[in-house]
């Protein structure tokens, strides 16, 4: 009865959740999103029987991505006391799912820009100043939310994680902030196909890169503000894969990289993930 009770809940909100405007705020833009709910984004600390359903022979095709969260780059504040799991699966898949386990956190994918992203159970913070730190650690109380640890290539940069406790996804947790006006940028963790614009990676000492597609199969392309530049490419258990120099535009060949996230770091500063199809 409880199982039943959670999953007329979830359908009840993402059915509010699509007759609201939905959005998050990208380079102080406004960027529109639309919810479709053709495959969801599902987060659990790890759970052999969640594993073992999604794994078996009769699921794996529901199961379009499955993984463990790395938190990669990151210095601890509040580690998570067991790895957590996230997997991206049907509506079909979600609701079997919903009938037989409690899921901490559940988001449905999205329109954006003319593509399709997933929504994680992630966000990230930019401090104005590191003394903001007390506020943000106000917010997250306010909302439930965990904060994992700060970046460690870019100061005052923080990860906060969502669960079925915080108030709202970790799309309406990033609005929220952003929008007190006391955060530099507060924005949720996206992955999926972008088709309209490239992924701008933020200034960082003076350099700027844009990287597109972040969903690819054959070729990353890059821009970079600076002539010489150190690329590496790591999974997310943090062993580097590739390593070479490029100038001011480059194409990265990754076709022989396996299905999965990886993790772009450029002159050890910059860094983001995109998805290898």
């Amino acid at each position: 009865m409880k199982k039943l009770l959670v999953s007329l809940l979830f359908l009840a909100s993402v059915s509010l959740l699509s007759a609201q405007e939905t959005y998050y705020w990208y380079e102080n833009t406004k960027e529109p999103m639309k919810v479709l709910g053709e495959t969801y984004y599902i987060g659990y600390e790890e759970n052999t029987d969640i594993d073992n359903f999604l794994s078996s022979e009769s699921n794996k095709d529901k199961v379009l991505t499955s993984e463990v969260i790395k938190f990669w780059g990151i210095n601890y504040i509040n580690e998570p006391s067991k790895p957590i799991h996230w997997a991206v699966v049907t509506q079909e898949l979600k609701d079997e799912i919903l009938e037989s386990f409690e899921i901490p956190y559940i988001t449905p994918d999205y329109e954006l820009n003319g593509g399709v992203v997933n929504v994680s159970s992630l966000l990230y913070v930019k401090l104005k100043q590191e003394a903001d730190y007390t506020l943000l650690e106000q917010y997250a109380a306010v909302h439930n939310t965990t904060i994992v640890g700060e970046d460690d290539s870019m100061k005052n940069l923080y990860v906060l994680l969502c669960r079925d406790i915080s108030e709202g996804s970790s799309v309406e947790v990033a609005n929220y902030l952003y929008e007190t006006g006391l955060f530099e940028y507060a924005e949720p963790d996206l992955f999926g196909e972008l088709k309209k614009d490239p992924v701008l990676i933020r200034e960082c000492s003076n350099q700027q890169i844009l990287l597109s597609p972040n969903s690819v199969k054959d070729y990353l392309t890059l821009t970079v503000s600076t002539a010489n530049n150190e690329l590496k490419i790591f999974d997310l258990q943090g062993k580097k894969i590739m390593q070479q120099n490029v100038g001011f535009s480059a194409e990265v060949n990754v076709s022989m990289l396996p299905k999965g996230t990886y993790v772009l770091v450029m002159n050890n500063l910059e860094k983001m993930t995109f998805i290898k199809h």
